[in-house]
């Protein structure tokens, strides 16, 4: 059976003074190493959330993009990933927003455990290093192996290295140390959303699935220190919930002054808490675990703001579960309701001189998005990020087609050879930008995607900055 309709009450968004509605998707667990497997037992349940999607775009309208609270892979393989980025293309094209509108974070399914095996004294050491120092030496331990010890860094992040690569396409992989990263969604209004994602994946192996032993991982103050002006409106995505975190109680105090929303994913139990000043919700699973009363879900939630003499934020959420009798995405109904409405205390933009927080300043340079094989690229009318959407393209083209544009553009120089290859792909673009020849790597990257596209080349309509 079909629902004609996924709601009976939801309201459709009204121009105001600011509305963002985001798909948030969470253990998604792509299990399979091959393309197009035909074993796939989850590839009817995805095709099932599609439709359901395509309802939800007709029903509640624009969506701005998809929130990934982790483990997009089951074990951290390559070809997951591949099979995952068609997939969130798939998505992007249903809910006509761009490839790039992808925010991530790593879960412990995105970490190779095979590499932290064959390294039990050197990872292994590093893991148990943070799992076993004072609560107080966190922060200084993390320093330390993160900032100041560079063997140390690039161990530690070795075993999330392929999702490091397909983090990066949508801007969301690890830069110059740090393990989280932070994006201000564009949009105009005083108001400014803004998306943290922290990584609580960093040490995480095999012996942390056990729930009766579970307080292991470390995130550190510094990947919650969130932007604090009046005018942002943080969400914080991170896989693991407190219970989880050796650290929670020193992060918790800075995650709900300063984050609107919180949204964790890992447990596979969908829970909403709401208080005063933030919303957290904790995330069911895309594709669970088939055991027992096993329950596919995903979220919409879209954030509105009417009034600006009102410093009041409302959430909307439509949380969205799989019904074996009805086999099709159903709604998840609270007191009748298939919308749970929030609203959350925020502070007036404006009351007081306002500064954007340099962490709140978006990054320019690799940060992008994907498309499948024959489909043409879309950036909508109004995309305000064409240096995003250009870096996803470029990091999804193959490794020879990337430097073949980046030679034949004059990009690259003698000693190139030497930097690390994402470093390289930073200084080309800085180098595109300084010499004014972000148009022709525009066209460059198109062609090399197959050419045959409507889209118009948004740096030479902005005179290549």
């Amino acid at each position: 059976m079909v629902p004609s309709r996924v709601s009976e009450n939801i309201p459709r968004t009204q121009a105001g003074e600011l509305s963002a509605t985001f798909v948030h998707l969470s253990d998604i667990h792509f299990r399979s190493v091959k393309p197009n497997d035909p074993f796939d037992l989850d590839a009817d349940l995805r095709v099932q959330l599609e439709s359901d999607l395509e309802r939800v775009r007709d029903e509640m309208g624009s969506i701005t993009g998809f929130l990934v609270t982790g483990d997009v892979a089951f074990s951290g393989d390559p070809v997951q990933y591949e099979n995952a980025t068609h997939w969130f293309n798939r998505l992007s094209e249903i809910a006509r927003c761009n490839y790039d509108s992808v925010w991530l974070v790593p879960g412990n399914h995105d970490v190779d455990w095979r590499i932290i095996e064959q390294s039990p004294q050197t990872i292994g050491g590093y893991h148990t290093m943070l799992r076993s120092c004072g609560l107080d030496a966190i922060d200084e331990s993390l320093d330390q192996l993160l900032n100041k010890d560079m063997t140390a860094k690039e161990i530690l992040f070795k075993p999330l290295g392929a999702y490091a690569a397909f983090a990066e396409r949508y801007g969301c992989g690890f830069e110059n140390s740090k393990p989280h990263w932070h994006y201000p969604v564009p949009g105009g209004g005083p108001y400014s959303v803004q998306i943290r994602g922290i990584n609580s994946a960093l040490i995480s192996d095999r012996s942390d699935s056990s729930t009766e032993d579970r307080s292991k991982l470390v995130v550190g103050r510094v990947q919650c220190q969130l932007p604090k002006d009046d005018c942002s409106l943080v969400i914080a995505l991170c896989h693991h919930p407190d219970p989880w975190l050796r650290d929670a109680t020193a992060l918790r105090n800075l995650l709900d002054n300063r984050a609107v929303l919180q949204i964790t994913g890992h447990e596979h139990n969908f829970t909403v808490e709401h208080e005063e000043a933030t919303l957290r919700i904790r995330a069911g699973a895309v594709h669970p675990v088939r055991k027992g009363d096993w329950q596919s879900r995903y979220n919409v939630i879209r954030l509105t703001l009417a009034n600006l003499s009102d410093p009041t934020l409302n959430i909307e959420l439509l949380p969205r579960k799989w019904d074996e009798e009805e086999d099709a995405y159903v709604a998840d109904k609270k007191d009748g309701k298939d919308v749970w409405e929030y609203r959350v205390k925020i502070p007036l933009c404006g009351a007081k001189d306002h500064k954007v927080s340099e962490s709140a300043r978006p990054r320019e340079g690799i940060n992008v998005s994907v498309d499948d094989v024959g489909s043409s690229p879309t950036v909508p009318q109004g995309a305000e990020d064409p240096h995003r959407y250009l870096a996803f393209r470029f990091l999804t083209l193959s490794l020879l087609d990337r430097l073949q544009v980046l030679q034949d553009l004059g990009l690259l120089e003698a000693g190139d050879e030497r930097r690390p290859i994402r470093d390289l792909y930073e200084v080309a673009f800085a180098r595109a930008k300084e010499h004014n020849q972000l148009v022709e790597l525009w066209d460059q990257v198109e062609g090399k995607h197959g050419g045959g596209t409507t889209v118009t080349n948004p740096f030479r309509e902005r005179g290549a900055t």
